[in-house]
């Protein structure tokens, strides 16, 4: 059904006889000249009836789509854990999926899971004490970072980074909430949150070119001597409010 007289006189002609053409596989009934011609020709007028239905075609587009976006998210996805699993701290790691997912873990817990005891800390202890607490534990897990490419050092090394980064930033922020009138307190902290966000693009893109440059050594130390500055200021800072008004 549904070959026409040429095709089917093309197939006796190749075959010989009906018995043959039904034992024939797939392989040598598109050896038969135009028979591969004539499937293009059924699968074209399937296609083009199905974008005639409205229902259908609607859906095959929007699957396409979807798929079309999921593998460039898979292309993304697959090229950017090659860049992890290939890169390593002056050796090469090769760390799996799941070594580096326990890293990035622990990073993104200390920099979100203590946000209420860094908040609280700073309304017991001061502003002053958080700020100078998180950027000693910025330039510690900067200490730790290179000494060793092993898992457990590592998640140890990027908790305390992220922990050291919410104690900067609660008691940074609480701080500057405490200098503005609620007129000034929204735009001021939306600058503020446009400067951090805009730090943090920069950071990621130079520490990028930085590692592509020198190593990962050399990164821990130009971040190690980043967070001796917020340090120096609240020292600074500190010392200036424990000075007496008239001396």
């Amino acid at each position: 059904p549904g070959i026409g007289p040429k095709r089917r006189s093309a197939l006796l002609k190749h075959f010989g006889s009906l018995d043959a053409i039904r034992a024939a596989s797939v392989e040598d009934l598109a050896a038969v000249p135009g028979m591969m011609e004539a499937l293009d020709e059924a699968a074209g007028a399937f296609r083009r009836a199905v974008a005639m239905r409205p229902d259908n075609g609607r859906y095959l587009t929007n699957l396409g789509t979807v798929l079309d976006r999921l593998g460039d998210r898979a292309a993304s996805v697959r090229a950017y854990q090659k860049a992890i699993l290939c890169q390593g701290t002056g050796a090469e790691a090769h760390h799996n999926l799941g070594a580096i997912s326990a890293v990035i873990s622990a990073h993104t817990l200390g920099m979100y899971a203590f946000s209420i005891i860094s908040g609280r800390l700073a309304d017991r202890w001061g502003r002053g004490p958080v700020i100078m607490t998180g950027a000693i534990t910025l330039l510690l897990a900067c200490i730790l970072a290179p000494l060793s490419p092993a898992v457990l050092p590592l998640s140890v090394s990027l908790f305390l980074l992220g922990l050291g980064w919410n104690f900067c930033f609660v008691g940074g922020s609480t701080l500057l909430a405490d200098q503005l009138s609620p007129a000034e307190r929204a735009r001021t902290q939306g600058v503020n949150d446009l400067l951090v966000g805009f730090a943090s693009a920069t950071g990621s893109l130079g520490s990028g070119l930085v590692f592509a440059a020198t190593s990962y050594t050399v990164i821990t130390l130009v971040a190690g001597a980043l967070a001796l500055l917020p340090l120096a200021v609240v020292i600074s800072w500190m010392r200036r409010k424990l000075v007496p008004i008239g001396v």
